[in-house]
């Protein structure tokens, strides 16, 4: 009896070292994981489909529905301490006219002069020819134009540049 009580466990041992072996050989390491988006689902691994291309101003309205939350925030913990709630509208006109909720570069290119927006999108399509023959993703333009603007504006070199 102790025998086959003694094999029996033998036996279960074994299927259950063999099923460990085989799941972890398939699996792939959690280390391979850090850096690939978190939890977010990808086609890649099963989770569904790719996201859609966002449009060009979806970024920009994203930002103004976080910032009117926030706002919203600020104001009903302003009312549960007994103060004023905020005026929302007016907080985020007054950030809007001087502190960048406009779409980005949009400030940007009302300051520069024509022929410097042409070669700073020059630049940027030779930029994009170069990553498209390298195999990577073209970058989008109005936000490099930003970029490069910006960049030049605070006197650094522009994105992109090497040296």
């Amino acid at each position: 009896m102790t025998n086959g009580l003694a094999v029996v466990v033998a036996v279960i041992i074994i299927v259950v070292v063999l099923v460990g072996l085989i799941s972890t050989l398939q699996s792939s390491s959690a280390y391979d994981q850090i850096g690939r988006g978190g939890t977010e689902p990808s086609p890649s691994r099963g989770g569904g489909a790719a996201p859609a291309p966002r449009a060009a101003s979806e970024p920009h309205d994203a930002r103004q529905q976080e910032i009117r939350e926030i706002l919203t925030a600020r104001s009903e913990r302003l009312v549960r301490q007994g103060k004023e709630p905020l005026d929302i509208e007016a907080e985020i006109k007054g950030l809007s006219d001087g502190h960048g909720l406009s779409p980005p570069g949009a400030e940007a290119q009302e300051q520069h002069d024509p022929q410097l927006l042409a070669e700073a999108r020059a630049l940027i399509a030779a930029r994009n020819e170069r990553r498209l023959r390298a195999g990577l993703e073209a970058l989008d333009v109005e936000e490099e134009l930003a970029r490069t603007l910006s960049a030049l504006r605070a006197g650094g070199s522009t994105p992109g540049d090497h040296g």
